[in-house]
């Protein structure tokens, strides 16, 4: 039998020699190829491979080479028998071309590195009272073996500690000095694995020798999970510690709340949220409460961490306010339209984004599609221009919190028309710019089109379809030039958007060609003067009149603003009390109450500026405002008492007092005064009820007595001191 571990080919020598004398012979070489025959499967040289690697080992790090022998080309590929962690048993099968196989068992040993540093289980300790043992600490290490055997260190001792190398129990070596109090110790503590080269971590732990007569905390820290939308003045957490001598406690938070988030009672311990929590703005506090004895004022210190937990308060926000895009209607289903992204602030657990399409009309939904998860928009059927020209649909994306919360977003997709070869312009939009003081047939700019198809390649014509109605641009159709008309006029659009067609007027192209204005009008009033009324006693603020200027310039050239100004700047300050004008709008308001007396009219100067880029320019306008006088000013006597004397021999009309009287209102019908009898008692009888009193009258006032209604009717004929 062949060795099949030699399969390939031999080479032989062989000698003939015949029987002369002396004998005479040849040689010859033979060579001899073994191959295995078809209906025999392909052979592993051995029964079983093994193999190591490491495993940090790099993607593509050859492990093993198997070779299995056969008479025809063979085919590897590996049957996954079982898997665990430290090793792997794969099954390699080498197939032939008949289809013959044969299997053989891999067993790949994972050979562990240190790559796994011990890691402390306890990331916070706190020392207390000394004592014999003060804690433990522990540290788990990932790898195996010697790699994962952890032993522990101090960075200092401090003359007073140690720690035990395998069971992390950390000791008082030596006693403390009688007066030593309130010291702390940062101590340091090394956890290192057995590892080559090792690895360490370290913790910090605080070891505090305390005073007896300091406060003792129930708990070494404090920690309490809250809502972010927790109602203020809402208790969270008691902080409780007792005095060794007996006494009260007072509490306060000294660190850790900048923003003054919380309070204590300082007689409970009890913490309150006093304002709005926003777990966005921050998710975690670490308070530091101090605990005072009342009566020997020692004091000792704790840590409240307090967790904000998310809730759902923020809906998913898109990146732009409506999305639009165009399409193809030889776009082929599953053609990405667009991306609508949407981002919410809220974290992890509330802030992934669902997005759904709901249409609007033309059953959108049927003939798109969105990603749920990442927002991309697909088509889902063919795109026809001639039905549909334009699709509207929503978009909606909603959050997963509880409730979930979402917000919508408009889509529009617009179709393109398709024809074969059509024209191609070089660029997608045109940009030109021209003075509005260029002469004519000055030159703007230059479109061009190619077309695909020979035949069309020196037939293509330019024509202006729209925007060109006042006649101001030429293009020739057959170099696509634009230029100034013959008979464009000086004063010129700011800008002008011309739609260019190409060959048979079916592929167009904008153009928008700007016009450099030159700031050369000021704003114009529409009148020189303006004059306006206004009762005294209205309320501030109330409008009294509007200026209006226009500049016919574009731009900030022709944007108007409006000031009061031009005075001395004493009449200035005084003007700006007592009057302000809105600077977009021209409006002329109040600034306090108008007196007629005081000012019966003002006059002053309002300024109109445009907005020039290089200069501002300006006009002025003059304003009258005329304040009218209201009754605000009641009549008054000159004199307190009047005395008057009559003899009773006297006629009837014997002038007895004359009352002076004074009213400050300034028109003539405000300010008439008129005396009429309020009452009296006459010394006799008059005997004439409803008359004139013409007898010797006693009482508060002498004079003709009138009715309300009579001296009213002659109130513009009466003297101002009766």
């Amino acid at each position: 039998d062949l060795d099949l571990s030699n399969i390939g080919h031999y080479i032989l020598t062989v000698r003939v020699t015949d029987n002369g004398s002396p004998p005479l012979s040849t040689t010859t070489v033979i060579r001899i190829v073994v191959t295995l025959s078809d209906n025999t499967g392909p052979k592993f040289p051995q029964p079983e491979y093994q193999a190591e690697i490491t495993e940090n080992a790099a993607l593509g790090t050859s492990v093993i080479t198997i070779n299995a022998v056969s008479q025809s080309t063979l085919t590897y590929n590996i049957k996954l028998d079982y898997e665990t962690k430290p090793s792997y048993t794969l099954i390699v099968q080498a197939a032939n071309m008949a289809g013959m196989a044969t299997n053989v068992t891999v067993i790949i040993h994972v050979v562990d590195e240190n790559d796994n540093q011990p890691v402390f289980q306890q990331l916070h300790y706190r020392g207390t009272e000394p004592r014999s043992h003060i804690f433990k600490v522990m540290a788990v290490d990932g790898d195996k073996g010697i790699n994962g055997e952890v032993s522990y260190y101090l960075k200092d001792d401090h003359g007073h500690f140690e720690i035990n190398r395998h069971t992390g129990i950390l000791s008082l070596k030596r006693a403390f000095e009688s007066d030593l109090s309130n010291v702390e110790y940062h101590m340091v503590i090394f956890a290192r694995d057995g590892g080559y080269p090792p690895l360490s971590t370290s913790v910090e732990f605080p070891i505090t020798v305390v005073n007896k007569a300091m406060p003792v905390f129930d708990k070494p820290f404090y920690t309490v999970s809250v809502n972010e939308d927790i109602s203020i003045h809402t208790p969270i957490l008691g902080i409780n510690a007792t005095s060794p001598e007996g006494q009260n406690i007072i509490y306060t938070i000294v660190d850790g709340d900048p923003s003054l988030q919380f309070d204590i009672g300082f007689d409970t311990g009890v913490i309150s949220v006093i304002h709005f929590l926003d777990y966005e703005e921050a998710s975690s506090y670490r308070l530091t409460v101090r605990a005072t004895d009342y009566l020997t004022s020692a004091r000792a210190e704790v840590d409240v961490d307090i967790i904000v937990l998310d809730i759902n308060d923020n809906p998913p926000i898109f990146q732009k306010m409506f999305y639009k895009v165009i399409l193809s209607e030889s776009a082929m289903i599953g053609t990405p339209a667009l991306q609508v992204i949407a981002i919410d602030k809220d974290s992890e657990k509330n802030n992934i984004v669902r997005y759904q399409i709901f249409s609007n009309e033309h059953n959108s939904t049927d003939y798109f599609h969105i990603d749920s998860s990442s927002g991309l928009i697909l088509t889902a059927r063919m795109l026809d221009h001639e039905l549909v020209q334009q699709y509207n649909f929503i978009v909606r994306a909603t959050d997963n919190g509880f409730p979930p919360l979402s917000s919508e977003v408009s889509v529009i997709v617009v179709v393109n028309d398709l024809n074969d070869n059509p024209p191609v312009f070089h660029q997608l939009l045109y940009e030109a710019y021209v003075n509005e003081l260029a002469p004519r047939g000055h030159f703007v700019t230059c479109v061009q089109a190619s077309d695909a198809d020979s035949s069309d390649f020196d037939k293509l014509e330019y024509r202006i379809l729209s925007g060109n109605e006042k006649m101001n641009f030429v293009m020739d159709k057959q170099t696509g030039i634009i230029t100034l008309s013959s008979h464009h006029k000086q004063r010129m659009d700011p800008v002008y958007s011309l739609n260019v067609s190409v060959s048979d007027g079916v592929f167009t192209i904008d153009v928008e060609i700007k016009v450099l204005d030159l700031n050369d009008n000021k704003p114009a009033f529409d009148a020189n003067n303006y004059e306006a009324t206004v009762m005294e006693g209205m309320p501030v603020g109330t409008k009294i009149i509007q200026v209006h200027a226009i500049d016919p310039d574009s731009g900030a050239n022709g944007q108007v603003t409006y000031s009061l100004g031009n005075l001395l700047q004493s009449e200035m300050d005084s003007l700006l009390e007592t009057f302000s004008i809105d600077t977009n709008t021209g409006w002329i308001s109040t600034r306090k109450d108008l007196d007629h007396e005081t000012n019966p009219s003002y006059t002053f100067t309002v300024i109109a500026a445009d907005l020039g880029e290089v200069v501002s320019l300006s006009s002025t306008t003059t304003v009258t405002v005329a304040v009218s006088d209201i009754n605000d000013n009641p009549p008054k006597f000159l004199e307190q008492h009047y005395f008057g004397t009559v003899q009773e021999s006297d006629p009837p009309g014997q002038v007895v007092a004359v009352l002076n009287t004074r009213d400050d209102d300034s028109s003539a019908v405000n300010r008439g005064v008129h005396c009429f009898c309020l009452g009296g008692r006459p010394s006799e009888q008059c005997g004439s009820e409803g008359r004139s009193c013409r007898r010797r009258c006693g009482g508060q006032c002498l004079g003709p007595i009138q009715s309300p209604r009579s001296w009213l009717s002659g109130l513009q004929h009466r003297p101002r001191h009766w």
